[in-house]
């Protein structure tokens, strides 16, 4: 059916409507028009810290050091990141063979059968709280981490086989979207809860546990400076 049709059937705020249905492109059309030709696209973030027993705050440190593993992903000191999804996962890593992780969205208790490792207590990290501050501005003083909790109907029974998988699961929709800004200071914090004989960290020489920061959305590269007041 002809726009103009649509507009006479249904009236002109209904085809604005349709217009703007996908708020991605919306997002991206405005920050394009913010920043003329700086390249935006749709990308991710990515920062693994490895468990420990001793610890109750873990610190996310999403700017680029140059000490990356394979598989994390950070930000460039003069790109801007607007995160749309997040997600906190659990992940055993065999040192020998970086990259050929896989990362769970519950503690699993066949993947977290390690030396070492209760895995009962690998929840406390889905029953405490994430803060994010940017510079001076505080996006979350207490962002429960129970929300990215996800246990699929469909669980691993034994080595061989694995838990159900979709790419969206153990992810949440971040609204306002955040903005994570290359040269900024950055603060992302899990805090969790701790007792006298917690286990969450294997004493396996070669196979570890860690936890995953995670966030899908758009990158603004080269915008640190032009986004700086936002």
């Amino acid at each position: 059916m002809a726009v103009r049709a649509v507009k006479r059937a249904f009236g002109k705020r209904f085809v604005q409507k349709l217009v703007v249905a996908d708020p991605e492109k919306a997002l991206i059309s405005k920050l394009r028009k913010k920043f003329g030709t700086k390249h935006i696209t749709p990308s991710y973030l990515r920062v693994e810290v490895p468990t420990s027993n001793t610890r109750s705050d873990y610190i996310f440190d999403i700017t680029e050091t140059g000490r990356e593993t394979r598989t994390e992903r950070k930000l460039n000191r003069n790109d801007v990141f607007i995160v749309q999804q997040m997600g906190l996962f659990l992940m055993r890593r065999d040192l020998r063979v970086v990259g050929a992780d896989y990362i769970e969205t519950y503690p699993n208790p066949v993947r977290f059968a390690l030396p070492g490792i209760n895995v009962r207590h690998l929840h406390i990290f889905y029953n405490g709280y994430l803060r994010i501050r940017v510079n001076n501005r505080v996006w979350y003083e207490a962002l429960d981490s129970r929300r990215f909790l996800y246990i699929p109907e469909t669980q691993q029974t034994f080595a061989g086989n694995y838990a159900q998988q979709l790419p969206e699961f153990g992810f949440v929709d971040v609204k306002p979207e955040l903005k994570l800004f290359g040269n900024a200071k950055n603060e992302i914090v899990l805090s969790v809860p701790t007792f006298a004989g917690l286990n969450v960290e294997s004493t396996d020489a070669n196979e570890k546990v860690y936890l995953v920061f995670y966030v899908r959305g758009l990158l603004a590269s080269g915008a640190a400076l032009d986004m700086a007041g936002d």
